[in-house]
């Protein structure tokens, strides 16, 4: 049971640092926003952050719609259902106008 519950923290530990979309291993990247001068890199991080997650494939077993009283479309299929975001280049606004 130790060896069980130690893999599944390292499991987890491995998992938010290196897919999060909001961890920065690299110096030169951590001086930067990336939501505001890489939004598509940032999204892609985060689709392949919540499509790796093996305790979220576990908990997509269950159906949690069925369990609600109310239609609730925030407690949909995460799974399922493609990324979106709002930026600043989908509004038509360049981020990076100087190129630094």
């Amino acid at each position: 049971m130790i060896a069980l519950q130690m893999s599944l923290g390292l499991e987890t530990i491995v998992h938010q640092l290196r897919r999060s979309p909001n961890v920065r291993v690299k110096k030169s990247r951590r001086e930067i926003v990336a939501e505001v001068e890489e939004p598509d890199l940032v999204l892609e991080e985060a689709d392949k952050f919540l499509k790796k997650s093996w305790f979220r494939h576990i908990a997509h077993i269950q159906d949690f719609d069925d369990q609600s009283v109310m239609h609730d479309p925030m407690r949909g299929d995460v799974l399922a259902r493609k990324p979106r975001a709002v930026t600043l280049k989908s509004v038509g606004v360049d981020p990076n106008p100087h190129g630094y």
